[in-house]
């Protein structure tokens, strides 16, 4: 049985080659440089949907979807390949054309980030985090709440025949991961989406099954080093005074990642590998502030978030953050055995339900209060 979503996928990369060929202009699709599960099938959902049909990239190397392992099992699930997938270091990519001859459509994030893409090409914008004030022109521009940017992918372009099954679990997939099931985060458009969908599945569609078997491959990062957990699922932003932020975020716990250096070091030197490990990536980021953001789902049942924030030249900053620190709920993580005064804290981050797409635009607020009270 053929399988549409591969062929869509196939015809895309053929386009792509042409394209290039021929020197024609491009229309592609982008998910964001953290390239998580929704980034995928937002970024795929709407390459398949919009009736110009850009073509979907993901903003990593290739050698990078194996730090996925919940891309590898949902495609598995979907009948699909790594290797049916665009990657932005694949040959052609759209950093292959001349800049002026790449038309982009973003999803799940509503800024260009990508260096050798012009702004002014920026198309139409679909994204639920907070908005950057960026690409006033792109049309459509929609930049509204959402458990899962995929939703809104899914009601604006979902309106004229129904999608395939395999169209309809991928759409499915991050939008139970981004709202646990459908017991967090649902805004009405994820509803909608739901309620859109659901006549689609296959009659055999488990949804609990489906969403624990998601769940199951996202934890699986055992086999991954500390750095490679730290670059997996990350995002990084400037401020309009050139102070750098990256926010790494991971589904282990602290405790876990310091484990993580067992047999890497000295027995007892866990802690000051872990901490030498998040300062050279802060460093190979050229970073102002670091942050790790963890969410971990205990054998108990319990989630739990925790944050370590690193700025050591940024006393205010951190300050400023412990200061407003009652606003995310940050009590000391470890009996501050990770703190460094003025420069480094580990909390517990009691008000589980703030995301990184929550917690990131607090702490730019925070670093840009601190800039402007400096120049006052």
């Amino acid at each position: 049985m053929s399988n549409p979503l591969r062929a869509f996928l196939h015809s895309s990369r053929a386009r792509l080659i042409a394209a290039h060929q021929s020197s024609s202009p491009i229309s592609i699709v982008l998910g964001n440089e953290s390239a998580d599960l929704d980034s995928l099938t937002s970024s795929l959902l709407y390459a398949y949907l919009h009736p110009h049909h850009p073509v979907p990239f993901l903003q990593i190397p290739r050698s990078d979807i194996s730090l996925r392992p919940d891309f590898t099992h949902l495609l598995q699930h979907l009948s699909l390949s790594p290797l049916d997938l665009l990657c932005s270091d694949d040959e052609p990519s759209f950093l292959s054309f001349p800049a002026e001859d790449v038309s982009v459509h973003l999803v799940d994030h509503n800024k260009l980030t990508v260096s050798g893409l012009r702004d002014d090409k920026v198309v139409s914008i679909i994204d639920h985090h907070d908005d950057e004030g960026c690409h006033l022109g792109a049309s459509p521009r929609i930049i509204q709440k959402s458990g899962s940017c995929s939703s809104l992918v899914i009601t604006e372009l979902c309106k004229t025949a129904p999608p395939p099954k395999e169209v309809a679990e991928l759409g499915m997939a991050s939008i139970l991961v981004d709202t646990s099931n459908l017991t967090k985060r649902m805004e009405p458009t994820d509803h909608q989406a739901v309620e859109t969908l659901s006549p689609l599945l296959p009659d055999t569609f488990d949804r609990d099954s489906f969403y624990a078997s998601l769940q199951s491959a996202k934890q699986d990062v055992d086999s991954l080093s500390l750095r490679d957990l730290l670059r997996k699922d990350y995002k990084e932003w400037v401020e309009p005074n050139g102070k750098r932020i990256g926010i790494s975020s991971v589904v282990k716990g602290l405790g876990h990642l310091e484990g993580k250096m067992v047999g890497t070091c000295e027995e007892g030197g866990e802690q000051d590998a872990f901490l030498a490990t998040v300062k050279e990536w802060a460093r190979e980021r050229r970073l102002d502030v670091m942050v790790v953001m963890t969410a971990e789902t205990k054998d108990d049942g319990k989630f739990g978030r925790e944050v370590l924030l690193w700025a050591g030249r940024e006393g205010g900053f951190v300050n400023r953050v412990k200061e407003r620190g009652e606003e995310l709920g940050l009590k000391q993580w470890g009996e501050g055995r990770l703190d460094q005064e003025g420069k480094r804290y580990a909390w517990r981050q009691e008000k589980t339900e703030m995301s990184r797409k929550q917690v990131a635009p607090f702490l730019r607020e925070c670093l840009r209060e601190v800039g402007e009270e400096a120049k006052a």
